[in-house]
């Protein structure tokens, strides 16, 4: 029988750095904001165009948000940083946040939670 847990032995933060790098290097760049608003000029008749540039603009806000978290992410797993829970003062370890999923099968896959 397979306990559950992080990757065991350190290799568990090893682990959450390289697929916090994993991610970001398949996040896109930014869009360019003014080449859309030139293409698509926001203008009253033209309601789309406004929808389209608001969406990239919320769209370019959370992939800094992403790049943010990774960020820091990889710094906690270095232990440079730590990770501080949204409204709580503790901070969790890199470690808590890799967890083994699938249990007894031979299949398990590790996530982040």
């Amino acid at each position: 029988a397979r306990a559950g847990g992080g990757g065991g032995g350190g290799g568990g933060d090893d682990l959450l750095s390289r697929i916090a790098e994993d991610i970001a290097e398949k996040l896109p760049g930014d869009f360019d904001l003014e080449a859309a608003k030139a293409l698509y000029p926001v203008d009253y008749l033209e309601s789309m165009n406004t929808v389209l540039v608001q969406e990239l603009i919320r769209f370019n806000r959370l992939t800094a948000i992403i790049r943010k978290s990774l960020a820091s992410l990889k710094k906690a797993s270095t232990g440079t940083s730590t990770i501080a829970t949204h409204g709580a003062s503790s901070s969790i370890s890199p470690k808590g946040l890799l967890r083994r999923v699938g249990g007894e099968r031979d299949d398990g896959l590790t996530t982040l939670f």
